[in-house]
């Protein structure tokens, strides 16, 4: 089924060009809903964004997205170009999600191979996203919506080995631009609004965290852009209306926040190591126990959240994902703070055994971990996170360990730990025609071993 309907003279006044800069286009609404996927499908791309990715990166309040696309569903002419944009930039994340034997991808590309066609849709939604926005004259006219489009986009872009940093500059200076770095309890927002916003910049900072890190600036913290906004509600969406938040979490057990939460507690970790120990020729053994029973305290943290709620009833798969997730990120943490001390010979013997100690007993957890991401059924949403950072942080651990092997520190349970490493190359043999990480990955650690 089509979603291009007949075109209204009322919409071709309202996308006429506000701007004349040299950038404004006339615009065919027809075209940008024609390049929508048949609506069975997009709906389903919809419901994969938000089985997958939206839990670990939870920007969007997703009972007004839904209501807004029931709305969208039943005259696609109803909703602003901006919103139009935020869509494709969901479907142009979702596709990331798919597994390569997905009939979505079979029959939405022309491409033969899984990651060819998963490239193609991404490149064309993406696409499809700016075209929205420049019809729309974003650079002018911009508010919210605008500011989660570009955010989504980045973060899907982030996932996929795409250049994000200019993107990212755009979108923080539209953050500035509409006020998301002050807090908005002092713009006499209601209480969604000022959520929506309070999101918005945290994410922002995540993507800017992220970003600091791949380009080599180790030791930046997610606060070090100047702001006054507080952290979004640790609560689930459900429990937030227009006037009050009523949390119906009482027992104190995970919400759909929560990792997000969390995550940025982990990065605070992650730049004090970049700064602190990385960074030193000889990093102070004080601090480094600190920082060690500082991610243990937070795993800790997790463990009475997440864990003990998992086992009293059934949680959303979300959550198992959450705490697998999180070990994976924390686990390659500990082996970035103790790897210096387990190979040079110039630490003293018994600061060497126990750095070698604690990361044989990471490299095994982080390598259990990499199994459960890509192996359980019910994570099989969140297989896009496994075979990409998820190897990444895997294939740390298992070059970490097959060099600690070849040192001969390790007397007992060698067999144990071999077994760990096959079966680490095996699921990077299976997963590299899907993972340009793990494509990457195979030949090295089959040499390693």
């Amino acid at each position: 089924m089509s979603w291009s309907p007949d075109q209204a003279q009322r919409m071709e006044n309202a996308l006429a060009p506000s701007c004349s800069f040299g950038l404004a286009r006339s615009v065919d609404l027809n075209e940008l809903l024609a390049a929508l996927p048949p609506r069975k499908a997009c709906q389903e791309l919809v419901n994969v964004y938000f089985e997958s990715f939206a839990s670990l990166f939870h920007i969007l309040h997703d009972p007004t997205f839904h209501g807004q696309f029931a709305c969208f569903v039943a005259d696609p002419q109803s909703m602003p170009l901006s919103w139009l944009a935020l869509l494709y930039s969901l479907l142009a994340t979702a596709v990331l999600a798919l597994p390569p034997d997905s009939d979505l991808l079979a029959d939405l590309s022309r491409q033969s191979g899984p990651l060819q066609r998963c490239m193609e849709l991404t490149h064309r939604y993406r696409d499809m996203v700016m075209r929205c926005l420049e019809a729309d004259n974003y650079l002018w006219n911009h508010n919210v919506t605008t500011l989660q489009t570009l955010i989504i986009l980045i973060h899907g872009l982030s996932h996929s080995n795409g250049q994000t940093w200019t993107l990212l500059g755009l979108a923080h200076h539209l953050a500035l631009n509409i006020g998301c770095h002050v807090d908005p309890e002092s713009l006499s927002l209601d209480v969604l609004e000022s959520e929506e916003r309070r999101r918005s910049w945290a994410g922002l900072m995540m993507l800017y965290t992220n970003q600091n890190t791949a380009l080599g600036h180790i030791g930046l913290p997610h606060t070090a852009l100047s702001a006054s906004s507080r952290p979004p509600a640790d609560v689930d969406d459900d429990d937030i209306g227009q006037e009050s938040i009523i949390p119906s979490n009482t027992r104190g057990r995970a919400t759909q926040m929560t990792y997000l939460l969390l995550k940025f507690r982990l990065y605070d970790i992650c730049a004090e190591i970049c700064a602190s120990v990385l960074c030193k020729q000889v990093p102070d053994l004080d601090l480094v126990h600190r920082i060690d029973e500082s991610i243990r305290q937070e795993r800790s943290s997790w463990e009475s959240r997440l864990t003990e709620a998992i086992e009293i009833a059934p949680v959303p798969a979300h959550h198992i994902a959450h705490l697998n997730i999180l070990y994976s990120y924390s686990n390659h943490l500990t082996l970035l703070l103790h790897q210096r001390q387990a190979l040079d010979s110039q630490f003293a013997l018994p600061a060497r055994r126990w750095a070698t100690h604690r990361c044989l007993e990471t490299a095994k957890h982080l390598l259990e971990v990499h199994a459960t991401l890509n192996e359980a059924s019910e994570l099989i949403p969140f297989r896009w996170y496994g075979r990409g950072l998820g190897s990444f942080h895997a294939f740390h651990a298992a070059a970490l360990l097959a060099h600690l092997l070849q040192m001969k520190v390790v007397n007992d349970d060698i067999s144990m730990y071999m077994g760990l490493l096959q079966r680490c190359l095996g699921r990077f043999k299976s997963l590299a025609e899907y993972s340009a990480v793990c494509e990457k990955a195979a030949p090295v650690l089959q040499v390693m071993l």
